[in-house]
């Protein structure tokens, strides 16, 4: 099976596109629907199979995500164990080395609560509303989550509108304006052109 990082699945999302576009053969909607399919769980299964899951042998409490016993603190906004290792992220690094700001900063669960949405973060209309629906399903079922985001919506891949390559938001570089993306590879010839 096609992976999203594999190129031949690029063909099949273009095609997909394109079929969405104009949706006369009830066939070939059938199949951009399963490419979109595969495309989801792709995202989900990467992002479960990442997912470290702590198994207590002991009646220590655990980090949520990686299973640390030592230097841990509850989350503010779950009251789950995590690692109380906010200080060793280095700033602009980008390095997701911090159980503790991960949680905060990309899942759903964080982003709830930090922007103080009443009610719980799996019914909240106002984050659904906040992201486009490929980054919502990411910060709902990655590894950083404690509890996944059950049945997620469904997305149409993101597409570099130059060349048609599939965007993974969560993963690969890109560049946006307006209502275009593109990918790293045509976003540094853009540029290159520029100059």
């Amino acid at each position: 099976m096609a992976t999203i990082d594999q190129e031949p699945l690029v063909p099949a999302a273009i095609y997909l596109s394109n079929v969405r576009k104009s949706p006369s053969d009830r066939r070939a909607v059938e199949l951009a629907d399963k490419i979109t399919q595969i495309l989801i769980e792709q995202v989900m299964d990467k992002n479960h199979k990442k997912a470290k899951k702590a198994v207590p042998s002991d009646d220590k409490p655990r980090c949520g995500l990686c299973g640390k016993t030592k230097n841990l603190t509850k989350t503010e906004c779950c009251d789950t164990w995590i690692c109380d290792d906010e200080d060793k992220y280095v700033m602009f690094s980008y390095a997701r080395n911090s159980c503790y700001r991960n949680h905060r900063r990309f899942t759903l669960c964080g982003y709830h609560h930090v922007e103080e949405h009443p009610g719980h973060w799996k019914d909240c209309q106002t984050c659904r509303d906040s992201f486009e629906t490929e980054m919502y399903v990411w910060y709902g079922t990655n590894e950083y989550n404690f509890e996944k985001l059950e049945n997620p919506p469904a997305f149409e891949p993101t597409l570099c509108s130059e060349c048609g390559a599939v965007i993974v938001l969560s993963q690969d570089s890109y560049s946006t304006l307006g209502d275009k993306n593109w990918c790293e590879k045509c976003s540094d010839k853009r540029l290159r052109s520029k100059n």
